[in-house]
């Protein structure tokens, strides 16, 4: 069996065409025979050699998600009995700064919920929907998402209250009017079917029940595969709808209010300057080697 067709019974296309090219790259740093017979220093050494050129800890991460899959690989076809990196683990520390050149466009975000649209079968089909709309039209975080109650939900006026939190002001945002169709189906049809407690909580679990923060992670994770080498989470999704939002020209007062945001100067972190976005696109296209 050849890596390629091990890869593509277990992943994305896209995450076997990343996960190919990483390991090619190992590959021919260490030479074929070395890579083979690699101990766990070895395999640090490499990863020490790429930190050097200054990449991000997602791509450190990407980067050892491959070697690890190289390995596994190995192992299925019975040229090696053991595996020097599994139990190795990055310990970066991530920065706090927001990574513009990591987040996602309008069109990566709605890609995401077409996506969802697809999976037709799937019992939380309007659910899902639901949460990831919000993620990527309205930018929220977790805590918002998940203190939603039907009482905020206006589909006369199309629109959703977001109640304050301890870091975020309380708002009223305007739905799309695909959101609306797509809430109104989740209420009058999927969210009657799951109930079974008495509660007003909007966003519900397959049992009916309030959910855990872990559940709206769980439901980007699914799409994951799309984009190996970024983070595909809620806190991203949400900075790039900010970053979006501003880099469309929206004015700064509006942003913020759109977002939560208490201070002006939050806001403005999300700004990418006309030099950040050509280091970013050098980058991308032009890596230093």
């Amino acid at each position: 069996m050849k890596l390629e067709d091990y890869l593509k019974k277990n992943y994305a296309p896209k995450t076997v065409q990343n996960y190919l090219e990483d390991i090619k790259h190992y590959l021919n740093h260490q030479g074929p025979e070395k890579a083979q017979q690699a101990t766990y220093s070895d395999i640090l050494d490499y990863i020490g050699h790429q930190r050097k050129r200054n990449m991000s800890t997602g791509s450190l991460n990407r980067i050892l998600q491959a070697i690890k899959k190289y390995y596994n690989y190995l192992n299925e076809i019975e040229v090696r009995t053991d595996h020097p990196c599994k139990h190795l683990y990055l310990k970066d520390r991530q920065s706090t700064d927001i990574q513009l050149q990591d987040l996602f466009t309008e069109e990566e975000l709605q890609l995401v919920l077409t996506r969802a649209k697809e999976k037709r079968r799937h019992k939380l089909y309007y659910r899902d929907q639901v949460i990831i709309s919000l993620l990527i039209y309205q930018g929220l975080k977790n805590g918002e998402l998940l203190n939603i109650t039907t009482g905020n939900v206006d589909l006369e006026k199309g629109t959703i209250y977001i109640s304050p939190t301890e870091k975020n002001n309380g708002r009223t945002l305007k739905l799309r009017v695909d959101q609306v169709l797509i809430f109104y189906n989740y209420l009058n049809e999927e969210r009657r079917i799951l109930m079974r407690e008495n509660h007003n909580t909007f966003i519900v679990t397959s049992l009916g029940t309030c959910p855990q923060e872990r559940a709206m992670t769980h439901v980007i994770e699914q799409y994951k595969g799309f984009f190996p080498d970024r983070e595909l989470s809620t806190t991203k999704i949400r900075q790039s709808v900010i970053a979006n939002k501003l880099k469309a020209g929206e004015d700064l007062r509006v942003v913020q209010a759109f977002a939560g945001h208490k201070k002006a100067s939050t806001t403005e972190k999300y700004r990418q300057t006309d030099m950040e976005h050509f280091k970013s696109e050098i980058e991308k296209y032009h890596p230093l080697k």
